[in-house]
């Protein structure tokens, strides 16, 4: 298949930006067969109360439609991938009994009557999902089969690529923010030190210590400590 050339592939698999390659990926989507996608991520922070990151290229009503009715909190492939790791192929629910018989047929007047949903994970537990869809005919056996090597595949890559340009740029904001001794000192708390363990370690005083702690924390935009040290590893600013 022409869309699945080496120099494509590599655009996947490249630094770039995130816009250039949700592009790469909507373009495999349609030589897929599909029409349309969507990548979902669970940023890891804040720990309490993840952030959703959202992509997708749907027409503008439907973007609108899915956002003004919260259709996020009641969408079956979205719970479905939340839950599992396995891929799932779906098409709309024709039960009126469903319990988002509301949300199904508001998708298939959008011409939205079936797709794939790809959940993966990456590194530091971050979550998404890429989800292709189309209107028209619904996917049977045969073409399933025939497209799934290539759609795990992009689901995992997809990921890859879309969670690292997206935690590069939070991690770049906040590692420009911070000293090189505020990562030093997040990194002994990490491990577990107190402050004065730190500051004998460093040969500074405690105050010093608690300084470049305090500072730390406000750029990170936390509490305490803990808290910082925690996010500093999450975002990959201490390893």
């Amino acid at each position: 298949m022409e869309a699945w050339r080496e120099d494509q592939l590599n655009a996947l698999l490249a630094p770039g930006g995130q816009e250039d390659l949700f592009g790469t990926v909507a373009g495999l989507v349609r030589a897929l067969g599909f029409e349309h996608c969507a990548y979902g991520m669970r940023a890891p922070l804040p720990l309490a109360q993840p952030e959703i990151v959202m992509l997708n290229d749907y027409p503008e009503a439907w973007r609108r439609r899915y956002h003004d009715n919260a259709y996020l909190l009641v969408d079956p492939t979205v719970r479905q991938g939340a839950a599992s790791l396995d891929p799932f192929a779906w098409s709309n629910s024709d039960d009126p009994l469903d319990p988002a018989a509301a949300f199904w047929e508001d998708a298939r007047l959008h011409d939205i009557t079936c797709g794939v949903s790809l959940p993966a994970l990456a590194a530091n537990s971050v979550r998404g999902m890429l989800t292709v869809t189309r209107g028209g005919e619904k996917l049977d056996d045969q073409e399933l089969q025939a497209r799934w090597p290539q759609l795990l595949w992009l689901g995992q890559v997809a990921h890859h690529g879309l969670a690292r340009e997206m935690l590069a740029r939070w991690r770049a904001t906040s590692r420009e923010a911070m000293s090189g001794r505020e990562i030093e000192i997040l990194r002994w708390v990490a491990e577990g030190h107190t402050n004065r363990q730190i500051a004998a370690r460093l040969n500074i005083t405690e105050r010093t210590v608690n300084f470049h702690l305090n500072n730390a924390m406000a750029k990170l935009e936390v509490g305490n400590r803990t808290a910082a040290a925690v996010r500093a590893v999450v975002l990959g600013i201490i390893a």
